[in-house]
């Protein structure tokens, strides 16, 4: 290994480094931030509006956040997110988000190099005593797997929309643009559409009072677009009257196949077949991650190993207050991986694995 490398990671070739971070995305980069010596400390003066917690945090004065017993902490919070560390590190940084106050965070943070432990993100081989799962599920988008998808004119990314505006392929004047899924990326191509007078069709297979819709786990508050977008679902079924001109809803519908003279196939709720002519589709139903560094892609890490890995439906099965794989020591997962599929809530996951990772550190003998 090179000076650079050894200045740099802390380790020579033949000492493995303590920890590998795959990844460069949030979850990834805060991970990173808390193992580089920055530690998160409650305020001296600092009151949560959480009592419980309030009552808590007061009885460790001084102690560092990585240093509490998080378990213990956690206990009896409630939020949108089923990571216990998440919503904790959730109602630290952010005390009363959900309720539309502007409390400040009760944390501070102090650099503390000495707490540091050595980590990499840079693409060369390695060896390391743990490694973190942080590279999210933007690699593989998630497909319907019917005929006609490969078509040219049937796209999994927003950038296909942005491109096709750009070029003037697309515009007011052409047929409605076709977005397929119920989730914030098939929101975002709505909104981006709408913004520029596109026709929509948005179809998708749950009913709109879906409690598991995302849309219902968003404070309104705070995200009021995507609250807009889910009340033109609610409202704007294809029979039936406007207020939103140029946007139609198609919910409980199932996309059947494409045609090659850019005609989409659909049974609706009842059984009955509808046809479409379209001038673009976008299929924004989620992505895969893509774990095939990994013996078997890691389908043997997920919780139910005998599914395809879904950062949704069958994420990488892990201690819920480290983050370490159930299934193999020393192998952490973080953000969509793990199941933390919400930016707000991924900093959880960095907080579990720092702190399980120092109290590794603080285990091994002098």
């Amino acid at each position: 290994m090179s000076n650079w490398r050894k200045d740099h990671l802390g380790a020579s070739s033949s000492e493995p480094l303590k920890v590998i971070i795959i990844g460069n995305g949030p979850s990834g980069i805060c991970l990173s931030y808390l193992l580089s010596g920055y530690t998160p400390y409650v305020k001296p003066d600092a009151v949560h509006p959480h009592p419980l917690l309030q009552r808590k945090l007061s009885e460790a004065p001084g102690v560092s956040i990585l240093d509490q017993d998080l378990d213990y902490l956690s206990e009896g919070l409630e939020g949108r997110c089923q990571s216990p560390v998440a919503l904790l590190f959730d109602a630290l940084l952010r005390p009363d988000t959900d309720f539309g106050g502007n409390t400040e965070s009760v944390l501070t943070w102090k650099l503390q190099k000495e707490r540091a432990i050595p980590h990499s993100q840079q693409p060369f081989s390695l060896c390391a005593h743990n490694v973190v799962l942080a590279t999210g599920t933007s690699d593989s988008p998630a497909r319907l797997g019917i005929p006609g998808e490969t078509l040219p004119f049937v796209h999994h990314e927003l950038s296909a929309l942005e491109v096709a505006i750009r070029a003037g392929t697309v515009t007011p004047d052409s047929d409605p643009v076709l977005i397929i899924g119920a989730g914030l990326s098939a929101a975002d191509a709505v909104l981006y559409a709408r913004h520029y007078n596109i026709l929509v069709i948005h179809a998708f297979r749950r009913p709109v009072d879906d409690p598991g819709l995302v849309f219902n786990q968003l404070p309104k508050m705070l995200y009021p677009e995507y609250h807009k977008v889910h009340q033109m679902m609610r409202e704007q079924s294809i029979l039936s009257p406007s207020p939103y001109e140029g946007y139609r809803s198609l919910p409980e519908h199932q996309l059947l196949l494409f045609k090659e003279d850019r005609q989409a196939l659909f049974q609706d709720p009842q059984g009955l077949h509808k046809v479409f002519g379209l001038s673009l589709v976008l299929v924004l139903i989620g992505s895969h991650p893509d774990l095939s560094f990994l013996p078997g892609a890691g389908a043997h890490l997920a919780v139910d190993p005998d599914q395809p890995l879904s950062a949704k439906r069958n994420p990488i099965d892990v201690e819920p207050f480290t983050y370490q794989s159930t299934q193999q020591e020393g192998l952490y997962a973080v953000g969509p991986l793990a199941g933390d599929n919400f930016v707000r809530f991924v900093q959880g996951g960095a907080l579990a694995v720092a702190s399980s990772l120092l109290r590794k550190e603080a285990r091994k003998p002098p």
